[in-house]
């Protein structure tokens, strides 16, 4: 495993910098979005944030190589960046831009908007990290200060469904996950009504995982097995009301009240986390860490999963989520399943 280098080796200014993504190339380099101009501290680097490249090249465990791939304004706040090949996906403020490298010099040769994204600029709420499926189709979501995907020339993204992608309750609101050709083409909403679903994670057979923060404090922290077409329940179906609302068949504690878990049609929740922002999950499928095989890793598991579920062990598995999922959820993970 790489270790982070020193702070002085990310950094090209006095400016404090930050590690929103990491992504491992087919050379085993690690790949980061850092980041300066940030909200209070927008600005701060002029020449922009960076996508850098690093590598270990004497197998010591930490990364004695660093070079800039990309720097620009037009990626400030990277809240995601996706190596495939020669192609490198970065999610930033109200785009999507892909770069690609013509000749293996790592500095990007063309640079393409893949989508516009309506909001969600200089919030941590808005266009997150691409991932690559096991179908050849890009994966991909947003939370709830995004509400809407355009294509490069701006223009309302009609999905598969035949909805409009964006956020105004026909039926689509809050937070969305989607799913796309690897051109940017034939986009599925694949589920909505989310807060601030950071990331998707899909494993070999297709399941599609994701974590969704509550609005803070209210320890409702959520892990969802995504069901296509579904709704998760952050605002009301069709008002588009709060958890703090008044409302008939209220739940009686408020992490369940959050997620409106009494409404008809509102997909459960697989299992619900307690407090925290978790940024990052993953399915790990690999052999190098038996013990992490077929096990779903979510930023949270290390500090609060483990002892709120009493387990053993630090990673939580597949298995143990299953084992602690909701009933309801059970069914319907099971009815997909015999598809």
């Amino acid at each position: 495993m790489i270790r982070r280098p020193p702070r002085s080796t990310l950094s090209s200014s006095s400016a404090a910098s930050d590690v929103y993504k990491r992504q491992i190339d087919h050379k085993g380099r690690v790949w980061v979005a850092e980041i300066v101009n940030y909200r209070g501290h927008n600005g701060k680097r002029a020449e922009g944030d960076r996508i850098i490249i690093l590598e270990d090249t004497d197998g010591d465990g930490v990364a004695d190589e660093s070079k800039t791939y990309y720097q620009g304004r037009d990626i400030d706040s990277p809240h995601g960046v996706c190596v495939l090949g020669n192609k490198v996906i970065v999610s930033a403020g109200e785009q999507v831009l892909i770069f690609t490298d013509n000749n293996g010099d790592d500095k990007p040769d063309d640079k393409k908007v893949l989508f516009n994204v309506i909001g969600g600029k200089q919030h941590d709420h808005g266009i997150h990290a691409f991932c690559f499926g096991p179908d050849g189709k890009l994966y991909f979501n947003f939370g709830n200060a995004s509400r809407g995907l355009k294509t490069p020339d701006g223009k309302i993204i009609i999905d598969k469904a035949g909805n409009e992608i964006k956020d105004h309750r026909k039926p689509y609101q809050q937070g969305m996950v989607f799913r796309c050709d690897p051109d940017g083409s034939n986009v599925e909403t694949l589920g909505w009504n989310f807060r601030n679903n950071w990331e998707a994670s899909v494993d070999s057979f297709g399941s599609i995982w994701q974590s969704d923060n509550d609005d803070d404090g209210n320890r409702g922290v959520r892990i969802n097995f995504v069901m296509e077409f579904g709704n998760y329940g952050y605002r009301d179906e069709f008002t588009g009301k709060g958890w703090r609302d008044k409302r008939s068949n209220i739940e009686k504690e408020i992490p369940d009240r959050h997620w409106h878990l009494n409404d008809p049609g509102v997909v459960p929740n697989l299992i619900q986390t307690g407090a925290g922002s978790p940024t990052g999950i993953i399915v790990y499928e690999g052999k190098m860490f038996p013990q992490l095989l077929n096990q779903v890793i979510n930023e949270l598991i290390f500090r609060q999963l483990t002892p709120l579920l009493g387990l053993p062990i630090n990673p939580v598995s597949y298995t143990h989520l299953r084992a602690h999922e909701t009933k309801a959820n059970r069914v319907c993970r099971r009815l997909l399943e015999k598809k």
